[in-house]
């Protein structure tokens, strides 16, 4: 059920639809407790992270990111580590924080995971975070600085 529900979630997010989103993660959420271990648990908090920013909630993407960290830790998962590098990078630019001390470990995660899995939110993040930092339009040509 709860595979299930996150999956059903997930598209409501892709689509934009972050009340049906909210409903079907927070189903998700049921048999997996913060700090949960393992790679449903991780995802879906990071989900929920996800969703805290998209609604630009950065304490609650904070708060959700935290939940995820003690599965992430143990799995190592590409996917996972590049998707919690993106919210800390998203996290830190609704803050008007520096992104620097992150990019450059989020790029690198990014690497390793982009040719393992679709994941347009972290593609998307990557694209902020280049974006605020001016470097972009270098990489829209092909100038990786």
């Amino acid at each position: 059920m709860a595979t299930c529900a996150y999956a059903i979630g997930s598209i409501y997010m892709q689509m934009g639809e972050h009340e049906h989103t909210d409903e079907w993660l927070t189903r998700a959420l049921l048999p997996h407790a913060p700090g949960s271990i393992g790679v449903a648990a991780v995802n879906i908090w990071a989900d929920r992270a996800e969703l805290a920013v998209r609604r630009g909630d950065s304490d609650g993407a904070d708060l959700y990111l935290r939940q995820c960290m003690p599965g992430h830790l143990t799995s190592k998962a590409a996917r996972s580590d590049a998707m919690i590098k993106a919210i800390e990078v998203r996290i830190a630019l609704l803050r008007g924080d520096s992104i620097g001390p992150l990019l450059p470990s989020f790029e690198e995660a990014f690497e390793v995971a982009k040719s393992q899995c679709m994941f347009d939110f972290t593609a998307e993040s990557l694209a902020f975070a280049l974006e605020s930092v001016g470097i972009l339009a270098l990489y829209k040509f092909g100038e990786n600085p």
